[in-house]
């Protein structure tokens, strides 16, 4: 955030104060001002503010929290966290995560403690059985007094069924003439090798602009969806989720969701 005197009369100074949330940084970091001016010798100057960014707290071994399982088996994950200024006094961190299936809570580590050399406190990062296959995503925010720092959530829940991609992302330009811009895609749903073959009865999509339509395929482990946007729309920026149901025992429902640039 930047306040600034937008005033300056010939001759005399003006004042550009620039504010930097450093809460989320650690480290070196650089931010790029740009100064736009009525100057006719300079009407643009671009300014260049560098800070090094010393965090109150220290998280080991790095300050983000991996968790990786098979579907229904959860995750657990311990990072240290120490106060790397012995003569401040910190009050006990509290830990608070915006994901509804990951829980994070923090346990001081007693002096006696063969942990005690890790850290001060043990941040226990766990996600639930319950969390659906796919990527995880998030933070935990760590808040000692009035200061906050945060911890990254990262990480993959296995399904017995592979879904490429995660994601559909269907990016291009409107059709010429006021046709539908025909966007296409492929979802590919592959079982691991353990799992027994499966099959799909049912596609439900929440957009009826984009078309889905199971194709042909031999294995009976593999299943490939065509998906395709039919709208008329010139420009825009659409999202949704294929919903698809299989007759698999422990993955009934798999939900893809889908992105639609027009530019």
């Amino acid at each position: 955030m930047a306040r600034f005197d937008r005033v300056i009369p010939p001759g005399e100074e003006g004042e550009i104060v620039v504010t930097m949330d450093t809460n989320k940084y650690r480290g070196p970091m650089a931010k790029s001002i740009s100064v736009i001016s009525s100057d006719v010798r300079q009407a643009n100057t671009q300014l260049t503010l560098k800070a090094d960014v010393h965090s109150w707290m220290d998280v080991l071994p790095h300050w983000s929290a991996n968790l990786t399982s098979d579907l229904g088996q959860g995750a657990r994950k311990i990072l240290y966290l120490r106060n790397p200024d012995k003569d401040v006094t910190l009050a006990p961190p509290i830990a608070e995560s915006n994901t509804r299936l990951v829980t994070a809570t923090v346990e001081k580590i007693p002096a006696s403690s063969e942990e005690a050399s890790k850290g001060d406190y043990r941040l226990v990062v766990e996600l639930s059985p319950e969390a659906p296959a796919g990527p995880l995503g998030g933070k935990i925010k760590l808040t000692s007094g009035e200061r906050s720092v945060y911890v990254t959530v990262a990480g993959r829940v296995h399904g017995p069924i592979s879904v490429l991609p995660r994601r559909l992302n269907l990016i291009g330009q409107p059709a010429s003439s006021g046709r539908p811009s025909r966007l296409s895609g492929i979802i590919t749903l592959v079982a691991r090798p353990d799992q027994p073959e499966f099959q799909i009865q049912e596609i439900r999509v929440d957009d009826d602009r984009l078309k889905v339509e199971p194709l042909a395929d031999p294995d009976k482990r593999r299943h490939r969806i065509a998906a395709r946007w039919t709208a008329r729309e010139m420009k825009g920026d659409f999202r949704g989720t294929i919903r698809i149901t299989t007759d698999h025992p422990t993955m009934p429902e798999i939900l893809v969701p889908f992105r639609v640039r027009i530019f």
